[in-house]
């Protein structure tokens, strides 16, 4: 209970507007959590352009950049035309060239859709 708005805590809105269950206020799924951040967001694009150059890279999604810290993550969704390990050696030297400074963890996902 989240103190008498009805909603349950998991629903809660956060300080960036988000509810803690990955979609915004009006239910819409969010890629992203933190780009109030101008560079946070900037850093998304960058990355998600990199990536979703990639023909094997279905999609990207849980970004998350701490600029302070210098660390991102993200997951990606592959298709069965490259094997993970190989997907996420190849985008961490990309990524690695864009943000040498950068802690960068990539999550790899199998495209397991029709």
């Amino acid at each position: 209970h989240d103190g008498g708005r009805g909603r349950p805590a998991d629903q809660k809105a956060g300080k960036t507007g988000l509810r803690r269950n990955g979609r915004d206020p009006r239910g819409r799924r969010r890629l992203f959590c933190n780009t109030k951040d101008n560079e946070a967001a900037r850093i998304f694009k960058d990355v998600r352009d990199r990536v979703l150059a990639h023909e094997w890279a279905v999609q990207m999604h849980g970004f998350h950049a701490d600029v302070s810290a210098k660390e991102m993550r993200f997951d990606v969704v592959m298709s069965f035309d490259i094997r993970p390990k190989e997907g996420v050696e190849i985008l961490r030297k990309e990524i690695g060239q864009l943000y040498p400074d950068y802690s960068v963890l990539i999550i790899p996902d199998v495209d397991v859709s029709d």
